[in-house]
């Protein structure tokens, strides 16, 4: 039986911020809001930034 290397890794939580970058791909910005929503869950407490460029920002103006 084989195991990839990810299955025994142990998530560290202990982040305060993050900096989510993607500058233009509206389809990655899509893509990745499910993944800030999880961090928040996780993370209450963290500060969740965007760095994008204005014509994706009101997909992010509720994250």
């Amino acid at each position: 039986m084989t195991h990839s290397a990810a299955e025994n890794v142990t998530p560290d939580l202990s982040f305060k911020r993050v900096l989510v970058i993607r500058l233009s791909a509206i389809g990655d910005v899509v893509f990745a809001s499910p993944l800030i929503d999880s961090i928040k869950r996780a993370r209450p407490d963290a500060e969740v930034y965007w760095l994008a460029e204005s014509t994706v920002a009101p997909l992010l103006a509720h994250h």
